[in-house]
């Protein structure tokens, strides 16, 4: 064979060779990649359905604008979706209407803010029965946004077509409008209760706290009654409502009398210390005063305790609450609850009760500062 001619096979032979041992060495990294035939079926299955949404079909046209929207299958494009979105609502899609409300709610890239536009479609999907329209839209009248002014009779409206879907949120909204009589409605306490009442039995913590608030005070033509407000308090409190902890915290902390001078709220120390606890935790200010005291002072059932006393009027005195900033710095400057005297530490405390007025705390500076002084 020609030496030439057998070089040049050689050389063939270990590039093919070389060919193969590089398609091998990519090998185990095969399956990283999609088959053609998949990618190929996606490609086929999002051209149809562009095709049909450009037909006019307003399923695919929703489908399609799902897609941009979250771009799924397609990149993501907000003013595509909306380009979709609106003409499925052409064509009368209900869920379009309210995906298309919330762009224009929320605003997006490329798709700005436009309150009227969202209200619009809010009320075409409230209409056809969307809570989250309902909602929406009545918060949207409530609050009042820009190009869309304040309307409390529109909000109503919609508070009580959600509250007719069983939205507890809206319950006790329609029970503070009523209440107080906001904006061109007017003042019910009746129905103001019938919906406090309605939102507290739906488990709404705010609605069980109001209605606790009602029976606790006996606002209007409603009597007092401890029991009423108990209970409620005590449902919203195991939901974590800090102001209800206080308050049922208060109640077992006083106790209360019937028209007859009966108890029917007998002293309870330990559960007042239980939910004002609780609320203190949550950086609920009377709370943590009323626990120092407590602490401060000892109760029956409850033993003095500085050290907790010191740590709720600091907790409280670092929110700016003057009787605590007071009553800390007398222990500093007193030598209580294992603290040294310290006089710097009590003129601090002093000092900052006195910014708000506390007299006291001001004539007890000055002797601190004179002894640092002398």
């Amino acid at each position: 064979m020609d030496p030439i001619r057998q070089h040049y096979i050689k050389l063939a032979r270990a590039l093919a060779l070389s060919a193969a041992l590089t398609l091998l060495s990519y090998a185990p990294f095969w399956g990283a990649f999609p088959k053609a035939s998949a990618q190929s079926a996606i490609s086929e299955s999002m051209q149809e359905l562009i095709e049909e949404a450009r037909d006019g079909d307003e399923d695919a046209q929703y489908e399609l604008a799902l897609a941009y929207d979250q771009g799924e299958g397609v990149p993501e494009d907000n003013v595509e979706a909306v380009k979709w979105y609106r003409r499925a609502v052409e064509e009368g899609h209900d869920e379009a209407m309210l995906k298309l409300g919330l762009m224009y709610d929320m605003g997006q890239p490329g798709v700005p803010e436009d309150n009227v536009r969202a209200v619009k479609m809010y009320e075409l999907a409230a209409e056809e029965g969307f809570l989250e329209a309902m909602i929406n839209l009545a918060v949207m009248y409530d609050e009042g946004q820009s190009g869309v002014p304040e309307d409390n009779v529109k909000a109503v409206q919609w508070y009580e077509a959600a509250a007719d879907e069983d939205h507890d949120g809206a319950m006790f909204r329609l029970g503070e409008i009523y209440y107080r009589g906001e904006r061109g409605v007017r003042k019910d306490k009746e129905l103001a209760l019938e919906w406090y009442e309605d939102a507290a039995d739906a488990g709404h913590a705010e609605g069980q706290y109001s209605l606790a608030v009602i029976y606790d005070e006996g606002k209007g033509d409603i009597e007092e009654d401890n029991e009423e407000a108990i209970e409620w308090y005590t449902l919203a409190a195991e939901q974590r409502h800090a102001k209800a902890q206080f308050r049922l915290g208060r109640m077992y902390d006083d106790g209360d009398a019937d028209a007859e001078g009966e108890p029917d709220i007998e002293e309870d120390n330990i559960e007042a210390v239980k939910w004002y606890t609780k609320a203190a935790d949550q950086g609920h200010l009377s709370a943590q005063f009323n626990l120092a005291l407590i602490y401060d002072y000892g109760e029956p059932g409850i033993p003095e305790d500085n050290v907790e006393a010191a740590k709720w009027y600091k907790m409280a005195a670092q929110q700016g609450y003057a009787d605590a900033q007071f009553n800390l710095a007398l222990m500093h400057d007193e030598g209580e609850a294992g603290f040294p005297e310290d006089n710097d530490q009590a003129a601090i405390w002093y000092r900052m009760a006195a910014d708000q007025g506390d007299e006291d705390a001001r004539v007890n500076l000055l002797f601190v500062e004179r002894e640092g002084n002398g």
